[in-house]
C-alpha cells in the first residue's frame, strides 16, 4: 500500500529508513522531515508519531568511556528531544525495547552546512509499538 507518512502541511518528505519490530510486527519509519512514526501495517494506521528530536541529545562520538556512558544514560532517560536534520537510519533492538535512530543530513536541500551526525536511543514500551485493538 502507499501512504504519505512523512509530511508537514502540504509538503511530503521521503522515507529514509524502515525497521520492523521483532515481536509485534509493526514498523517504524524515519524521514527527511526528521520525525519517526510507528505503524500498524495490517490496519494501515499510524500508532505513534515522534517529532524532530532536540539539540540536547547525545552523540556517540565521545572519546571518554565514562562520558559516553553518562551520555547514554541521559539519552535513555530522555524522551525524543529535538534535532535539526533528517532521520537517516533506524533499528529496533532484538528485544524490542529500544529504537536506535541515526540523525544525519541527507542532502535533501543540497550541499550546505549541517548539524553533526548523531545516534539516539529511544526506549519503547509495548504500548508504543503494539497494534491497536480494532473495534468491531
Amino acid at each position: 500500500f502507499f501512504f504519505k507518512c512523512h509530511r508537514v502541511g502540504n509538503r511530503i518528505y521521503p522515507v529514509n529508513a524502515i525497521s520492523f519490530h521483532p515481536h509485534w510486527h509493526t514498523f517504524a519509519t524515519g524521514g527527511a522531515d526528521g520525525s519517526v512514526s510507528i505503524w500498524d501495517g495490517n490496519a494501515k494506521k499510524r500508532i505513534r508519531h515522534y517529532p524532530r528530536y532536540a539539540k540536547r541529545s547525545f552523540s556517540t562520538s565521545s572519546p571518554s568511556l565514562l562520558r559516553s556512558s553518562l551520555q547514554l544514560i541521559c539519552g535513555l532517560l530522555a524522551l525524543f528531544l529535538r534535532h535539526e536534520t533528517s532521520v537517516s537510519s533506524l533499528a529496533f533492538h532484538p528485544k524490542g525495547d529500544l529504537l536506535a535512530v541515526s540523525v544525519s543530513y541527507t542532502f535533501e536541500e543540497g550541499d550546505k552546512a549541517h548539524p553533526e551526525d548523531k545516534v539516539l536511543l529511544k526506549p519503547v514500551t509495548d504500548g508504543d509499538v503494539q497494534p491497536r485493538i480494532r473495534k468491531s
